[in-house]
């Protein structure tokens, strides 16, 4: 994981797909602050970060959701 000098980390991705696919509902899980990289909800990295991004708050289980633009 990339680590900022001030302590501000973020998850990168694997994307099988272009990222625009969707909305990121689960963003604040996708950023990490503090000494034990901590995220939105008090999650920390070393509890629930994996290979593959967060493993917790993600939006893994959200249907696609499909709306005409306006």
């Amino acid at each position: 994981m990339a680590k900022h000098p001030l302590g501000t980390a973020w998850h990168s991705c694997a994307l099988f797909l272009t990222d625009n696919v969707g909305t990121q509902i689960d963003a604040l899980c996708h950023a990490t602050e503090g000494d034990d990289d901590r995220w939105y909800n008090g999650f920390t990295e070393g509890q629930w970060g994996g290979n593959w991004g967060p493993r917790k708050c993600d939006a893994a289980i959200i249907p696609p959701m499909v709306a005409r633009a306006c």
